[in-house]
């Protein structure tokens, strides 16, 4: 999608799957990843993370093999989107353009070192 004001941006808005949410009381709703409840020290959904983060990935990929250099692609996301844009971007193999987050946090903290070694796919 070309915006009008930005011709030589491209913008790729994917969108969230529809899943289960616990948090709200199982609702299927958007949803990068499942929330268990909204305390500071929840249990995190690292399998719906990184399945996630590797959805993103693929689009990255796409773009790269289609001839966009890496460093022009910046990931941002508000909320889950913008955990999905800081995983994605601090774990990528590629050297991106940049990340933008908006009431987000840092995800899978404790593990976060090994997560990033996991996350990278062998290209």
């Amino acid at each position: 999608m070309l915006g009008p004001t930005l011709p030589h941006v491209k913008w790729i808005l994917p969108h969230a799957p529809q899943q289960s949410v616990t948090a709200n009381f199982g609702m299927i709703m958007p949803s990068w990843f499942d929330i268990k409840d909204f305390s500071f020290n929840s249990a995190e959904d690292e399998r719906g993370m990184l399945t996630s983060v590797r959805m993103l990935e693929g689009v990255i990929r796409q773009e790269v093999e289609s001839g966009l250099d890496a460093s022009r692609i910046v990931l941002g996301g508000f909320s889950q989107g913008g955990v999905m844009s800081l995983l994605g971007g601090l774990t990528s193999e590629r050297k991106l353009g940049g990340v933008v987050v908006l009431s987000a946090w840092l995800p899978l903290q404790a593990k976060f070192k090994a997560v990033s070694d996991i996350v990278k796919p062998s290209l």
